[in-house]
């Protein structure tokens, strides 16, 4: 269970982190929403690629456990992210 916990902080930082970069990255582009859904896209692709080089090896469907470990925190950080440009 600790090791679950770590992940899950390990998960919601990262995608925070990286998602934060590219939303600085893109402050230039007034693109609204699309900006926003732009920044975490590549961000979801960034760490499901990073997890998936690093941490699954030769571990047969890590990769879908991956997507979902990553996607729910990205979706949480998205959500936030729309309601503080309205």
């Amino acid at each position: 269970m600790l090791v679950f916990t770590f992940f899950l902080i390990a998960f919601f930082l990262s995608t925070r982190l990286i998602s934060g970069l590219l939303l600085f990255l893109t402050r230039s582009w007034d693109g609204g929403i699309l900006r926003i859904a732009t920044a975490h896209a590549a961000c979801l692709f960034v760490c499901v690629w990073w997890g998936v080089v690093n941490l699954t090896g030769n571990a047969v469907g890590g990769q879908t456990v991956l997507v979902l470990l990553f996607a729910v925190p990205q979706l949480i950080w998205f959500g936030m992210d729309v309601r503080q440009t309205k």
